[in-house]
């Protein structure tokens, strides 16, 4: 029988392509994902990815295997969904979807201790995704709610939102680039490349309309606009000296690699958002929490 962590893991890195953002999304050691890979490959006797020491591939095989287990993992989800969904109807129960690499603190804990005062048997659980899987899943009952940032979030109607906080964003570049000076600001580079990953599903042209507001509203009018894969390899680009990134202090990523930042004159705004009909009471209650939490974090002195 096949083990659901190899599956797990097979998918995601099925879709990142990389090992070590795989690992840090399910919060594992790259060592166990590559022992999960290795067991699923040896399970199922077939070689899954070819892999070098810049790449990570999907064989004729596992491109298959990606499509099945992508298919069956919807149809279960959306089974379960419809199973939970009928046993769960107000009961304790809150799943919140967050907005990948994005860095939340101890704020979600804080807000959940203070649910747990008044109802002592909730329970949490927290999955990421990238923001259009967020939303689908948030339109589709599979989560109760999302922090997500504005511009990610259509003005549709059925979706009710509340004010988190905001974000300041900042423009990155290789600490040895010619014009990294202390004296330098972010329009400093604004004729730099610009390094940018499209987000899952998201069409070329979406991509192109998502980066051309963004080049509007900071002011940037860069010689290209550089398309990669992931935002892993957003930032390697920039560190090797092949182009600006745009990130937000938020980004855990961001703060982890090797790199100049700053600060533009624009904000992303964290919502969190739900469906305006949601059965569950506790799901507003978490969402006011969480408002309210970050709220007081912002006082603080």
């Amino acid at each position: 029988m096949l083990h659901e962590n190899k599956i797990k893991c097979f998918l995601s890195l099925a879709e990142t392509r990389n090992f070590t953002m795989t690992a840090s999304l399910l919060y594992l050691s790259q060592q166990a994902v590559s022992k999960n890979i290795i067991g699923l490959e040896e399970d199922l006797g077939m070689k899954l990815f070819t892999r070098t020491s810049r790449s990570v591939e999907l064989t004729p095989a596992g491109q298959q295997c990606y499509e099945l287990f992508s298919s069956l993992a919807q149809q279960y989800s959306a089974r379960m969904a419809a199973i939970q969904g009928t046993y769960n109807q107000n009961t304790h129960h809150l799943e919140v979807g967050l907005q990948y690499f994005l860095d939340f603190g101890d704020t979600l804990e804080y807000a959940f201790s203070a649910l747990r005062s008044d109802s002592p048997d909730v329970q949490l659980e927290t999955t990421r995704y990238s923001p259009s899987v967020l939303l689908e899943r948030l339109r589709s009952h599979r989560l109760d709610m999302i922090l997500i940032y504005r511009r990610f979030v259509s003005n549709e109607s059925g979706l009710k939102s509340l004010h988190l906080a905001y974000s300041p964003r900042f423009l990155m570049v290789s600490p040895n680039h010619p014009l990294a000076t202390p004296e330098a600001t972010y329009l400093t580079f604004a004729q730099e490349p610009l390094v940018s990953d499209s987000l899952r599903g998201e069409s070329r042209e979406a991509f192109d309309l998502r980066i051309q507001r963004d080049l509007d509203a900071l002011g940037l009018t860069p010689s290209q606009v550089i398309w990669v894969p992931d935002r892993d390899s957003a930032y390697t680009y920039a560190e090797m000296g092949r182009g600006v990134v745009i990130g937000t202090e938020m980004s855990r990523m961001a703060r982890s690699r090797r790199l100049a930042h700053y600060p533009t004159n624009a904000m992303e705004e964290l919502l969190v958002v739900w469906n305006d009909k949601d059965e569950n009471p506790l799901v507003e209650k978490y969402a006011r929490q969480l408002a309210q939490e970050y709220r007081s974090h912002a006082e603080r002195p």
